[in-house]
């Protein structure tokens, strides 16, 4: 029967779930506003994210390209602080309920567990590469079929 992390741990099961809820939201946010920022595309865009924009080009003399860049890490980086908490207050949780905190340094199960992390992290650290990469791909394929304005 599995077990109970609500009645476990109450306060890490809800801290847990507020910033996972909080992160996937800004991230969900930052995704979608991710096309406007870079290419310039208008839909049904908040109005702040052009008033920040503006305010930072204009106070504090970013270009384009850097004003859209903070406005973006605004509510991106916040999105990774928050799921990353959320990752780490369940990991927290899972290990008290099947007693990893007390398991011995060179237990098999620990051996497995430090396996099955390097592998996770090699995954997310592909997955990022190739979202680089993608991304890079993008302002390539948009830089080599814009067409200059006529001078």
């Amino acid at each position: 029967m599995e077990y109970d992390r609500y009645q476990h741990n109450k306060t890490l099961f809800i801290i847990s779930i507020i910033s996972l809820v909080a992160g996937l939201s800004l991230l969900i946010f930052s995704l979608f506003i991710l096309p406007n920022l870079i290419w310039h595309l208008h839909y049904n865009v908040p109005s702040f994210i052009y008033i920040w924009s503006e305010n930072l080009k204009q106070h504090y003399n970013f270009s384009d390209i850097g004003a859209h860049t903070i406005v973006f890490l605004i509510f991106f980086l916040p999105a990774i602080l928050a799921t990353f908490i959320a990752y780490l207050t369940s990991n927290s949780i899972e290990n008290e309920l099947y007693g990893l905190t007390t398991a011995e340094e060179n237990s098999p199960r620990k051996n497995t567990i430090k396996n099955s992390s390097k592998e996770t992290w090699l995954v997310i650290l592909q997955i990022l590469i190739f979202i680089v990469l993608i991304i890079s791909g993008i302002y390539t394929l948009h830089w080599l079929i814009s067409v200059p304005p006529p001078t």
